[in-house]
């Protein structure tokens, strides 16, 4: 998802390469709304499913791109055959009223003819980003502390308002810092069906290790 690696790609390798991205696609799928969608309700339609997944998920991810990272973003919707007409209608009329550029993507019945709209979409999003400005918007910094780099990404990314540390993250946090690694990149390790760690309560996360990956200068963060 868009916050494991969309936010590894735009926070670590565009700073380190000094680019950004023109476009980004972000892909999702009926399947994938409805798995996000699930509740404990006993009475839930398909339709109160997926409307539940976009909440749930895909808006937080297109707001993350869109609003967090200002970058001009494509919602691509894989269709393979299952859906029914007013499961896609549902979507794309909630997608309009939200302002999310939506595009149903046939690659998987039509090859690649079947993902010409997405192409002509996506074109058009760059030609509005070269009228943009292009300032890279990142969610840590070199000039944070680990801690603060940590918290950036799980406010501003994850939704997250608590984190907690376990002992052993504690004391090799404590460590790192006074080994002076405080600059290394932030690699989050987590779960990538949840938007925190997938164990803890929702709004918080719980960190269970941190470690030092000299060869590639990153700290990783290991969750859950």
């Amino acid at each position: 998802g868009a916050d494991l690696g969309a936010e590894k790609f735009l926070d670590i390798v565009c700073p380190l390469a000094e680019i950004s991205p023109s476009c980004v696609v972000l892909v999702t799928s009926i399947r994938s709304l409805k798995e996000f969608g699930k509740t404990d309700a006993v009475e839930q339609n398909n339709i109160s499913i997926i409307r539940n997944g976009m909440i749930k998920n895909l808006f937080v991810h297109y707001k993350n791109l869109t609003e967090f990272y200002k970058l001009p973003t494509v919602v691509a919707l894989n269709i393979f055959g299952d859906e029914t007409l007013i499961e896609l209608e549902f979507i794309r009329r909630v997608c309009k009223e939200e302002g999310i550029s939506l595009e149903m993507v046939h690659s998987y019945s039509d090859g690649e003819i079947g993902a010409i709209d997405l192409a002509k979409a996506v074109i058009s999003k760059i030609d509005e980003h070269k009228k943009m400005n292009k300032r890279v918007i990142t969610a840590q910094s070199s000039g944070y502390t680990i801690e603060k780099n940590i918290e950036s990404i799980c406010k501003n990314i994850y939704k997250v308002t608590e984190i907690k540390y376990s002992d052993v993250a504690k004391a090799h946090l404590s460590k790192i810092n006074e080994m002076g690694y405080r600059r290394y990149s932030i690699c989050m390790a987590k779960t990538p069906y949840a938007l925190n760690d997938g164990k803890s309560e929702h709004g918080s996360l719980y960190v269970d290790d941190i470690r030092i990956a000299n060869g590639a200068k990153m700290i990783i963060i290991k969750c859950g």
